[in-house]
């Protein structure tokens, strides 16, 4: 699911026309949602092109003494580079083009529309889509009823614009750095550097549920990261938002799990103690290793929340000086 939808699209009627222009003419937009030019498919596309020719215009507004691209900046690029490598063949010395009249606040709406119908396009370029929409002045309730979405859909998007640069690559492919190993399992060392070799192991993009869940799950832990680092310092601070929702996003991606499954993963992130279904203890959760101490008091049901706050702060000063790596109370 890329987005929770209300019906079908709400965008005015345009006056259409079809022309063929010089390249000189069309330029493209400052606020192209699509941003991502990856050689592989774009190469593809360019074969297309020259194979059968450009099967579909693309879609631009007057702008001045010139013509701004709404949709179709790949195969705007695509036509491009092919007039350049093949200066004497005449099909790629205009564009077809379909001209539209719109005002200057619909054109980040018609961007999106024109490229949501694209399946190649990741859920990162759309959010930062939705983004820029919103910041050049639509608002998301006239966006989401354009592109009819739910109000809450738009709001999702907007949040995983947001996301950590680390997060957003996912959107891209999920790359794991790893040492090297030989066939019996030891590890390579580098010649030059007398290093561990690395290298990288490349897995599927994750989608737009996954990259959202994820998000939803650094925020709650960056913001547990940060409450302990005012009570414990930063000496002994160890964060666990991005090593934990890293951790997960690579299991994710490298063992193709399902949305279910993520979510447990999740949840078992967020309360790490096992227990069967259907338990309800009124103990606090505890989990003690020789690097990790865990604490959930909010199954101390007998106690009130401000009894629990000062519960958490005292037992944070007291762990503080077995230097755990890491120390989460929950109160």
């Amino acid at each position: 699911m890329m987005e929770e939808r209300t019906g079908e699209t709400n965008i005015p009627e345009l006056k259409r026309e079809l022309l063929h222009l010089p390249f000189d003419q069309v330029v493209p937009s400052e606020t192209n949602p699509r941003l991502n030019l990856d050689r592989e498919p774009f190469d593809e596309l360019k074969k297309s092109i020259h194979a059968n020719g450009l099967l579909q215009p693309i879609v631009v507004r007057p702008k001045g003494d010139v013509y701004e691209i709404i949709g179709g900046h790949r195969r705007y690029s695509a036509l491009r580079e092919l007039a350049a490598d093949h200066p004497k063949d005449r099909r790629f010395t205009r564009i077809a083009v379909v001209v539209v009249d719109v005002d200057d606040e619909l054109v980040p709406v018609l961007q999106l529309a024109e490229n949501l119908n694209r399946s190649d396009l990741s859920a990162i370029e759309i959010a930062d889509g939705v983004a820029r929409a919103v910041k050049q002045g639509v608002t998301s309730t006239q966006l989401a009823e354009n592109l009819g979405w739910t109000k809450r859909g738009l709001n999702r998007y907007l949040q995983l614009a947001d996301a950590p640069p680390w997060l957003r690559e996912y959107a891209k492919e999920v790359k794991v750095a790893k040492k090297k190993l030989d066939p019996e399992g030891n590890i390579v060392i580098d010649a030059r550097s007398n290093k561990p070799a690395i290298e990288v192991e490349r897995h599927p993009a994750l989608g737009f549920s996954e990259l959202h869940e994820l998000l939803t799950l650094f925020n709650l832990l960056h913001e547990a990261d940060k409450l302990q680092l005012e009570e414990m310092g930063g000496e002994l601070f160890r964060p666990q938002a991005e090593r934990t929702t890293k951790r997960l996003a690579v299991a994710c991606a490298a063992e193709g799990w399902s949305r279910a499954k993520l979510r447990e993963e999740i949840k078992r992130a967020k309360d790490p103690r096992p227990r069967a279904s259907g338990e309800r203890s009124a103990q606090p959760a505890v989990v003690i290793t020789n690097e990790r101490c865990v604490l959930d008091l909010r199954r101390a049901d007998s106690l009130s929340v401000a009894e629990r706050s000062e519960l958490a702060a005292r037992l944070t000063h007291a762990l503080a000086r077995f230097r755990f790596k890491s120390i989460i109370i929950t109160p």
